[in-house]
């Protein structure tokens, strides 16, 4: 990911509106760039295509890591994406999303998942279970947006090093056992 970011600019203006370990949503006049520096491809390993083609991203609302709705223009047709790790995309609902931007927890219940049994082989429960999600998703991660809405990544001086001294006590204790 570091080439693509690297090429848009990335680590250094806000170029990037989400990213994971295989994806990267940026604006559609970034993709000249990337094509120009020949990162992108259908087919070739490394590289990464265009779901959009000359469509893109309309509107995009991130929340935290997998968590993610989208409208999306692609052939002069608006499509919604959704993307909430640990739900169905049955079961995940617009508001829902605008309930976690707007800071409450949204909880929804569905059926159980299948499970696997030595004597019966695959079961599936009738059962349903009661899933929350909190609010506070992505605060974990980053700080709070600024003025323009741009959530940078969490990085306090004195937090990390607080972190980075108990992670390194950590270690020294197991060398020591």
């Amino acid at each position: 990911m570091n080439n693509f970011i690297l090429e848009i600019d990335g680590f250094y203006k806000p170029e990037i509106y989400y990213t994971d370990t295989d994806s990267l949503y940026i604006s559609s006049s970034n993709w000249d760039k990337l094509n120009k520096a020949g990162l992108v491809s259908e087919n070739d390993y490394c590289k990464r295509k265009n779901d959009y083609g000359d469509g893109g991203i309309i509107f995009g609302l991130y929340l935290a890591p997998k968590v993610k709705y989208n409208i999306n223009l692609i052939s002069d047709v608006l499509q919604e994406k959704k993307t909430f790790k640990g739900y169905s995309n049955d079961n995940i609902t617009v508001e829902d999303y605008i309930k976690l931007a707007s800071g409450h927890d949204v909880k929804n219940e569905f059926n159980k998942r299948w499970e696997k049994s030595i004597t019966d082989g695959i079961v599936n429960p009738d059962e349903k279970q009661t899933k929350k999600f909190r609010s506070y998703l992505n605060f974990v991660k980053g700080k709070e947006p600024d003025d323009e809405g741009i959530m940078w990544p969490y990085n306090h001086k004195d937090k990390m090093n607080l972190m980075i001294s108990i992670i390194l006590q950590m270690y020294l204790m197991m060398m020591i056992r």
